[in-house]
Formats: structure tokens, C-alpha cells, sequence
């Protein structure tokens, strides 16, 4: 081939598709040319081309990870041109190969690693777990750490190369599991009725199988354990009383997962050992005692007596005290240990006999008037002595003693309520208390009686504080040696209409139980309202003189008050100590009501019955001595109007 003077290609550009692996090289047109060849060269002396009669031509199958040159020549007939230019592209960068994964079972972090890549600027590392979570890391280097990954699940994890355009493929998968979760919800429980020890759990996530460990408390050489490929499993042979700690751990074709520890366990208490009873003296209870058993909390005491009844109690201690037995009676007793999920089994046998019996058919009799307690009894012949005790509500203890079958307690407490009981001696240890019967004492009398007159309507109140088991109230209303009222009420007050007005009165209120009336309060005077004034008189005389009221004396009544009130609305009043009282300043041409009220120092009477008077022009006024009695007063100073005033005035 022979060449000519064709002129070399210039300004060559390179279009590269990460997508399609293709390069478009296009070029500046030259004078002459035929047609234009682009051949692009590796780096790996891989060589392609393309021709075109036009501009531009792609180039396909570009490798990746691989830097192309590429050169372009003008073609004629006879000749090719020089190649004075050249272009340059980077391919996509290849996937990631190498691949390997590290996993620490003790932290979950698995290190996901890959031979490096050319043409890359960073790698983005994908996994995904047996959920369908995700997780990425980018970076610079040829490795990831994913240190967030859950327990027992399986992760596929790919990587791919990122140059500064392009992405490579992705990666083949490579996939490793994490190692089994911890399960959860350990819980062991004892056969009651045996030596096997049962535990459950909730499976774990990964987990292929499980080893069960239960360390005991009583010798560290106590060690049991169970392995099973489901969730539960059983240790035999425990032995009792046994506080264990549970372990359980998760398995699966590699890795372990961390011990989990579960809630204790406890094996049947132990039988309780060397039991004894004893009978204590004025009691009606037997008393067991015990040595200590391995794994109780608490133990039961049982005593059972020759017709099948049962009585218990319950100790934390070795010790149990069971009452209510009855007496002079023989009971089989026994101790079990519980540790409130199991009991142990019963532990041996031991008879014991209950202290006498105790007097019966107690009765207690009240003498209000004296204040003393008569109690009686049904005794027995062997008995030396008795002793009556009663205790009120206060804790306060009275008793008599006697060797009879009844005695005599005296000085009780007003308003309370005695629990009554009664003990016997046999010359060897006193009996308990009988059962106790209730007696109540003479009540209390009403402290802090108050009285309140209505002034208005004579009501007399008594009112009191409440009186300790006080069923109701009686007051009495006294007067010399008339008739008594009496008011009862059920509340801490009571109300008097009935009074006599004027009169004097002693008041005393007593408290009412069920059999006895109390003391009477302190007694307390009182008066009633003053009795209302009667035959009012009105006395005038002539000239400027007042009108002097008289009347007739009032019963309970200190000093009394005349009230003058005249129809324009004048009113004037006199006061005195005496049933007379004389009225001043009263108005000319009024009429005047004339009444008036009886007084002691707490209250007043109602009004008298009204007096009426008319007053003159300038004074009483009542006959024609008057006017002239007026006239020569007025004919001073109002001589211009009397002829006017006498002429509206009756001759």
C-alpha cells in the first residue's frame, strides 16, 4: 500500500457506555478521506476496531477493569493517513474476586473480604439477612466489617467496584450464618412426686440443639445437666432441697451461643427431721419443733386428733405453735416442709395430750346501783382455785379469785364493754382463759351539758357530748316539788316547749344503755322567759307632766321597759326596776301605743297587751282643761294662732 498526503485525523473523542461495555469514538472530517479506521488497544494489548465512512463508530466487547488508547486513521483509495492523535477511556471496573468471610461467634461481626479491582474508586458491600434486612458498607479498601448483625440469622453478603462513572457487576454471593441467639425463658421445675427436674425454654434462632446445665448450692460438686434438640429436657436424680442455678446454651453446626442463666430452681424441700411436741401450761395449743430442711421456705405443722380434725400452722422458723385444740385431748402430730411450688413428704409421727379443760357455762350479772360484776361458773372437782378476770376495751384488767364457783368484781368503769373469762388452777399449771363472754357496765354520764333559752318562744335546748356505748338520753327538767319534765332522745340533744314563763328549773341528763341508767350530770339552773306584763295603766296630768305606766309585777322578770310608738313613727321608751315608769317627750296630736316587756338577764318577754293614748297640740290632751292649760303655756309666744288652733279643736 502506498501512502499519500492524506492529512492525519485530529480531535478525537470517546464516548464510554457502562452500560452497554461499548465506546462511540467520533473525529474531525478529513479532506480526501474515503473511510476512518478506530482501533482501541488495552493495556493488556487487547486490539479493536471499527470503520465508518462517516465521523464516528463504535467499538463493542470493551473489557472491563481495562485502559483503552485509542487512534483514528483517514483511509483513501491509495492511501492511509498518519496518526498524529490519540484518545483515551477507563472501562467499568470487574467485580470483586477472592471473596472471603470471617465470623467471630463470640461477637457476631463478620469480616467480608476481596482481592482488589483496577479502574475503582471505592467498593459498596451489600448483606442481607434470612429476613430480607439490609446492610451496607463503602469503602476504600479491600474489606468491610458489619458488626450489627443479629444472632442466628443467615447473610448473603456481595460487593462491587465503583470507578468515577461506573459501577461493576456485582459479586458472586457468598453466605455465612451468625451464631445461635441466647434462649430465653428458662424455667426448671421438680417433679413433686420424684427426683426428676423438668426444663422448658423458648427456642432460639439458629440454634440446632441445647445443653442445659444446674449448679447446686448445697456442694459445689452438684452439677447436672441435659442436652436436647428441641426446647425442653430432664435432669433425673436431684437431690432434695436443692436451690439450683440454671445455665442453658445454644448450639449450632459451629458456634455456641453465650450462656444464658435462668430462673432458679428448687427441688423438693427435704423431710424435716427429729420432730418433737410439748403442752405449755394455760394454753390451749401444742408446740412442735424441728431441725432445719434443705430447700424450705416455710413448714407446716399438723396436728390431727382421734376423729379426723385437722388444725395447722405455718413457721419460717423450727419452730410452730397450734392452737385451738381442745382440751384434755390426745393429737397425732407431724411436719411438712413446702417450698410453695412442692411440700416434702410428711415426717414422723409424734403423740402428745392438750392441757384440762377449762370451766364453762360462764355468766356475768351487772348491779347498776352498786357498780360490781357478780360472775358465775360451772366448775370441776379437781380444781384447787378460780380466777374471774375481766378486761375492758382499754386493756384495764379487774379480777376475783375464789375456790368457790362464783365471785364478786367491783369499782367498774362506767361505758364499757368487759370481756369476761374465767381460769382455773390444778395445783400443777393454770388453765387458758374460758372462752370470754361480753358484759357492758353502767354507762357514762353525758360530760359538758350545755342549755340555750329561745328567748322568743320559751324552747329551752339541752344539748351534751356523746357518752361512750350510751343507747340514749333522759333529761330531766326539775321544779321544787312539782312534777318533773322529762325529755329522751337518741342524739346528744333535746328540746323543752313546755316551761312554765318565769320559773326557776334544774336540769340533769343521764346516759341509757340496754340494762342501766347513768349517774346524773352535774345539775344545772336555768330560768325561763319572764312572764309578760299585764294590767298596763297610762296616768297623765295636766301641763307638761309625763304619763307615767304602771303594772302589774311580772314572775322571773329583773327590770322592765315601757315602749311608747306613735302613728307618725315617734317612738320614746322608759326603763325601771318597779312596775311603774313614766314617758317623756312624747309628741303633740299623736296617738300613742303604750306597751311593755319583763326582762331578766338573758331574755325578754313578749309585749303586753297595747294601751292607747292621744296626745293635745302640745301635749296629752284629752278634755278642755286641757286647752286651757295649752293656751296659757301658748299665749306667750303663739298667741297669733291659737284663735286658728281653737277652732280646729272641739269646744
Amino acid at each position: 500500500m502506498s501512502f499519500s498526503a492524506l492529512s492525519a485525523v485530529m480531535s478525537i473523542s470517546v464516548e464510554y457506555s457502562c452500560t452497554s461495555g461499548t465506546a462511540m469514538v467520533s473525529w474531525a472530517r478529513v479532506f480526501g478521506a474515503d473511510s476512518y479506521r478506530a482501533v482501541a488497544t488495552g493495556s493488556g494489548r487487547t486490539v479493536l476496531s471499527c470503520t465508518s465512512q462517516g465521523t464516528e463508530c463504535q467499538i463493542t466487547g470493551v473489557g472491563c477493569g481495562d485502559d483503552y488508547m485509542v487512534q483514528v486513521t483517514a483511509v483513501s483509495k491509495s492511501c492511509v493517513s498518519k496518526v498524529n492523535t490519540t484518545s483515551h477511556f477507563a472501562t467499568v471496573p470487574c467485580p470483586p474476586k477472592n471473596l472471603n468471610l470471617y465470623r467471630e461467634c463470640s461477637s457476631n461481626v463478620i469480616i467480608f473480604s476481596w482481592a482488589a479491582t483496577n479502574n475503582t474508586a471505592h467498593y459498596r458491600a451489600k448483606a442481607v439477612d434470612s429476613e430480607g434486612e439490609n446492610m451496607d458498607c463503602m469503602t476504600l479498601d479491600t474489606s468491610c466489617f458489619f458488626t450489627n448483625t443479629v444472632c442466628g440469622r443467615h447473610y448473603t453478603f456481595t460487593v462491587y467496584s465503583v470507578s468515577s462513572g461506573c459501577n461493576s457487576q456485582a459479586s458472586p454471593p457468598v453466605a455465612v450464618r451468625t451464631a445461635p441467639c441466647m434462649p430465653q425463658n428458662l424455667l426448671s421445675s421438680a417433679d413433686c412426686r420424684s427426683d426428676v427436674l423438668t426444663s422448658t425454654w423458648d427456642r432460639a434462632e439458629g440454634a440446632l440443639a441445647y445443653t442445659v446445665e444446674a449448679w447446686g448450692n448445697k456442694d459445689e460438686n452438684n452439677r447436672y445437666n441435659c442436652s436436647s434438640f428441641t426446647n425442653t429436657c430432664a435432669i433425673p436424680s436431684v437431690h432434695c432441697g436443692e436451690s439450683l442455678t440454671m445455665y442453658i446454651t445454644a448450639f449450632d453446626d459451629n458456634c455456641p451461643s453465650y450462656r444464658t442463666l435462668g430462673r432458679v430452681a428448687e427441688t423438693v424441700p427435704c423431710v424435716p427431721q427429729n420432730v418433737s411436741a410439748a403442752m405449755y401450761c394455760g394454753s390451749d395449743s401444742i408446740t412442735l419443733n424441728w431441725q432445719v430442711s434443705y430447700g424450705s421456705l416455710f413448714y407446716i405443722a399438723t396436728a390431727m386428733d382421734d376423729a379426723g380434725v385437722v388444725h395447722t400452722c405455718n413457721s419460717m422458723d423450727t419452730k410452730c405453735q397450734i392452737k385451738g385444740l381442745r382440751c384434755s385431748s390426745t393429737y397425732k402430730a407431724f411436719v411438712t416442709a413446702t417450698n410453695l411450688k412442692c411440700n416434702s413428704s410428711d415426717s414422723e409421727i409424734v403423740t402428745i395430750e392438750t392441757a384440762p379443760c377449762l370451766p364453762d357455762h360462764i355468766e356475768a350479772f351487772l348491779d347498776c346501783a352498786a357498780n360490781h360484776a357478780l360472775i358465775v361458773w360451772q366448775g370441776h372437782h379437781s380444781i384447787l382455785s378460780y380466777t374471774a378476770a375481766i378486761e375492758d376495751t382499754e386493756g384495764g384488767l379487774l379480777s376475783c379469785s375464789t375456790t368457790g364457783n362464783n365471785c364478786t368484781v367491783p369499782s367498774l368503769k362506767c361505758g364499757q364493754l368487759y370481756s369476761v373469762s374465767v381460769m382455773h388452777h390444778d395445783g400443777i399449771c393454770p388453765s387458758i382463759p374460758s372462752q370470754a363472754i361480753t358484759m357492758e357496765s353502767v354507762p357514762c354520764g353525758p360530760a359538758n351539758v350545755q342549755t340555750e333559752m329561745d328567748c322568743g318562744s320559751g324552747t329551752l335546748t339541752v344539748s351534751w357530748d356523746t357518752s361512750l356505748r350510751a343507747l340514749g338520753y333522759t333529761t330531766i327538767i326539775s321544779h321544787g316539788n312539782r312534777e318533773q319534765v322529762t325529755c329522751n332522745s337518741t342524739a346528744t340533744s333535746c328540746s323543752v316547749d313546755t316551761l312554765d314563763c318565769g320559773e326557776e328549773y334544774v336540769v340533769e341528763v343521764m346516759s341509757v344503755n340496754r340494762s342501766c341508767l347513768s349517774m346524773p350530770s352535774q345539775a344545772m339552773v336555768i330560768r325561763e322567759v319572764p312572764c309578760v306584763p299585764t294590767n298596763v295603766t297610762a296616768h297623765r296630768t295636766c301641763g307638761e307632766s309625763p304619763v307615767a305606766l304602771t303594772w302589774d309585777a311580772s314572775r322571773g322578770a329583773k327590770s322592765y321597759t315601757a315602749i311608747a310608738m306613735g302613728n307618725s313613727g315617734h317612738r320614746t321608751e322608759c326603763t325601771s326596776n318597779d312596775t311603774t315608769c313614766s314617758l317623756e317627750d312624747l309628741l303633740c296630736g299623736q296617738t300613742y301605743s303604750l306597751s311593755v316587756l319583763a326582762m331578766d338577764d338573758a331574755c325578754s318577754s313578749t309585749e303586753s297587751s297595747m294601751v292607747t293614748l292621744q296626745t293635745g297640740g302640745d301635749g296629752v290632751i284629752n278634755s278642755g282643761v286641757d286647752v286651757i292649760c295649752f293656751w296659757v303655756k301658748q299665749s306667750i309666744n303663739q298667741s297669733s294662732n291659737l284663735l286658728d288652733w281653737l277652732s280646729r279643736e272641739k269646744p
